[in-house]
């Protein structure tokens, strides 16, 4: 006890059910009664993501797709946000066509810039903490399929 109103407590080697919705944890008295209770939640910061590729179908707009980190699953919500920005000028942008090409994708649907270079990269965050891949630069026209021309 800590003083009168603060209980400290210890948990060695607790084996928590790392579900989303925690575990409840309950001090009893001894005699059965409820002194205090908390739900409980086992899980990992995220790791830095990793394996950022990006391209484009018509040079106007880019998707990417991230690796969430080497080992994958934190068993919290995690948030991965993906951020661009022009690389010697421009301010950090967010993406938010999330999941349009399978899980840890973005898509960037607007007019893009040719010929200036893109600093692309991954946030993870969650309870427990956050993490920011390698800065990803490239060109559109290094990652776009050109379109073939009308007849």
């Amino acid at each position: 006890m800590l003083n009168a109103s603060t209980l400290a407590l210890v948990l060695a080697n607790l084996n928590g059910s790392r579900q989303q919705s925690g575990d409840n944890l309950v001090c009893h008295a001894q005699d059965g009664s409820i002194l205090a209770g908390s739900c409980l939640y086992v899980g990992l910061p995220p790791e830095k993501p990793f394996n950022i590729s990006c391209w484009s179908k018509n040079m106007k707009d880019l998707t990417c797709h991230w690796t969430p980190g080497a080992q994958g699953e934190t068993f919290l919500h995690t948030n991965y946000s993906l951020k661009y920005k022009l690389r010697w000028y421009g301010q950090d942008n967010t993406c938010e066509e999330y999941h349009t090409m399978g899980p840890h994708s973005c898509h960037i649907p607007k007019d893009l810039a040719l010929f200036t270079p893109y600093e692309i990269w991954v946030e993870a965050t969650n309870r427990l903490g956050s993490a920011r891949s390698d800065v990803l630069t490239l060109d559109i026209l290094d990652v776009g399929e050109a379109q073939p021309a009308a007849p």
